[in-house]
């Protein structure tokens, strides 16, 4: 996959309207002259053809598009990131929390986010010191973020460390099963 030794920017996962593609090659074309920095666009979707376009018509050829893969190589694909992207269209009205979390979360990669402001999703990286979030738009903040995650890697590093901790304590499927019992007893009671 020519990802050796390169800055691997992760983005696993459905590839749809609510995700916003346009971020992917935002960023993308922001650093097409960074030879280090790959995007790596793990998935399908509706949006999948449309965001291969948008990559073509820049001439961009940073971007890795691969479909879905089994779920150990793709943790493996996880392992080796050094940012989990997370993009959410600005647009959005309901609070939005992307499953993909749980996996960057679990593996140690620190979160670059880019959400709407109507979701909690960025307390959640906050509380977790798991990466950095902003609002769609916030164009300034989004490559302020994604350099001092790529000039860092002390930060990364910590970031992902602390992501972890935070999914050790709160998103296991023993931490579900015991908070769901409690609600469940609570009830009954």
């Amino acid at each position: 996959y020519q990802l050796e030794n390169k800055y691997i920017v992760l983005f696993g996962g459905t590839i749809g309207y609510a995700q916003k593609v346009e971020n992917i090659e935002l960023l993308a074309n922001h650093y097409r002259d960074n030879e280090q920095i790959v995007f790596l666009v793990i998935g399908n979707g509706v949006k999948k053809k449309y965001l291969q376009g948008l990559i073509s018509a820049s001439q961009l050829s940073n971007v890795i598009f691969m479909d879905n893969l089994p779920r150990n190589e793709y943790m493996n694909f996880v392992k080796s990131s050094d940012i989990g992207l997370i993009t959410i269209d600005e647009r959005f009205t309901v609070p939005t929390i992307p499953s993909k979390t749980v996996s960057y979360l679990s593996l140690k990669l620190p979160v670059l986010a880019i959400i709407d402001q109507h979701t909690d999703y960025g307390k959640i990286i906050d509380k977790a010191g798991a990466g950095f979030w902003l609002v769609g738009g916030d164009n300034k903040s989004l490559f302020a973020n994604f350099d001092k995650m790529y000039l860092d890697e002390k930060l990364r590093i910590q970031q992902g460390e602390s992501g972890y901790q935070y999914f050790l304590n709160n998103l296991t499927s023993d931490i579900a099963y015991t908070q769901i019992i409690a609600q469940i007893n609570s009830i009954i009671k």
